[in-house]
């Protein structure tokens, strides 16, 4: 078995490669392949059995996006054709339509219709029949509750004076 690890150097937050160190003891006899971000994914090939990528940062999202475009079209069929993925945090996010932040579109993601490459959409339905998947709330975007009170604490309980 062939595992292909995408772009650890950036896409490894929240102990992700500890999941891999997970798949090594489960799997001894795999194989592990890392791709690093300049680098062609080696999964387009076709001789990848799994592809892994972690969590990154916002910056990393970028990043990533912007060398993934470069093989959109070939991703497409990879998925159309039964790539499996092992897909951690927001790096799934990386594959929808945008993401978003706040309502407002900050990246084209690999399944938009108008990125460059294959106009099929990334999961095989049309683009109106794609279903949102709903954007989680990263810790560092969350927002202090205006209701709450000054004299409460995390939990809701009064702070003593």
């Amino acid at each position: 078995m062939k595992i292909e690890v995408l772009f650890p150097e950036i896409c490894n937050l929240y102990g992700d490669l500890a999941n891999l160190r997970y798949l090594k003891l489960c799997l001894p006899e795999a194989e592990v392949l890392e791709t690093t971000l300049r680098s062609k994914p080696r999964f387009l090939d076709g001789d990848t059995d799994l592809v892994y990528m972690g969590t990154t940062t916002e910056e990393g999202q970028r990043l990533v996006l912007e060398q993934l475009m470069f093989y959109r079209g070939e991703i497409l069929d990879s998925i159309q054709a039964g790539q499996r993925f092992l897909i951690t945090g927001n790096a799934m996010e990386l594959f929808g339509e945008r993401i978003e932040e706040d309502g407002e579109e900050v990246l084209r993601g690999l399944g938009d219709p108008r990125s460059t490459g294959s106009t099929a959409s990334l999961w095989g339905s049309s683009p109106q029949r794609q279903r949102r998947l709903p954007r989680r709330s990263h810790p560092k975007r969350q927002t202090r509750n205006p209701r709450r009170s000054q004299t409460q604490g995390r939990a809701g309980r009064n702070r003593s004076p």
